[in-house]
């Protein structure tokens, strides 16, 4: 998996777009993030990684490997060792991109755990809808682009997580939102696959709240994380920059300054 430069979104080279610049390749979620790269933006020219820079997990260290992408045993995204110039910008743009995602995902979630909840306001015209068609196939329309978009990654990181043989948190959320998801959709569309137990007025009970809300609530926590490792990393290279960047020595000769 590859970076997008633009918005630091993660990226599947066999499907993304890609552009060359300096005799390497980037990749790209979209049209608008290969043409702002291609116009050569700001944006798109933070430098990269020094050659030869190993990517680590900040929970796993004894995890690296050479270029980009997510830890085999918790599925978090490597980080580079070397302190390149424009992390700053490169996580800021990881930032915002997972800001997007879930300021998205939490307004599509709003609506849907508001009608799942519907039953327990005190408006009568708004419990009217519980439980009626036209709230099941809300919340269904507006919780399959949270469930197949916004968590899509916790899908990936946890097939990968399968893969390797090393279970992680992802593996778990993807089970609670498939689950949940899985289960919903089936009992709408094809509610006599259930047994009479568990149906009620020959309808089924839908948990598309419980997968959206899942995706969000990690998806904040992912965030919040970020956003705390990213102040961290910037406080220690801010430390590091008070470093001199000579030091004088005292020969019998006299001093010299020389290089650290």
């Amino acid at each position: 998996m590859a970076i997008d430069p633009i918005c630091g979104m993660t990226v599947d080279e066999a499907e993304g777009l890609r552009a060359e610049r300096g005799r390497q390749t980037y990749y790209f979620c979209c049209d608008h993030c290969r043409r702002k790269f291609l116009a050569g933006s700001d944006a798109a020219t933070q430098a990269p990684a020094p050659a030869g820079t190993d990517y680590v997990c900040p929970m796993h260290p004894e995890v690296r490997q050479a270029h980009p992408g997510d830890c085999i045993k918790c599925g978090m995204p490597l980080e580079p060792e070397a302190l390149a110039p424009g992390t700053d910008e490169a996580e800021a743009g990881e930032r915002r991109a997972l800001l997007r995602r879930l300021v998205a995902a939490g307004i599509l979630t709003l609506p849907v755990f508001a009608l799942a909840m519907a039953h327990l306001t005190p408006w009568p015209a708004f419990r009217a809808l519980a439980g009626s068609d036209i709230s099941r196939w809300a919340q269904a329309v507006l919780a399959t682009p949270v469930v197949l978009w916004a968590a899509w990654f916790f899908f990936v990181r946890a097939w990968r997580s399968l893969c390797a043989g090393s279970l992680n948190m992802f593996t778990l959320i993807s089970l609670g939102v498939g689950a949940a998801y899985g289960f919903s959709v089936l009992a709408l569309l094809w509610p006599s696959l259930f047994p009479q137990t568990l149906q009620h007025h020959g309808r089924v009970g839908i948990y598309f709240e419980a997968a959206a809300m899942i995706t969000v609530l990690v998806q904040l926590g992912q965030y919040l994380e970020h956003r705390a490792r990213s102040r961290t990393g910037s406080a220690i290279r801010a430390l590091l920059d008070l470093a001199p960047p000579t030091a004088r020595r005292l020969d019998a000769d006299g001093d010299r300054d020389i290089p650290l």
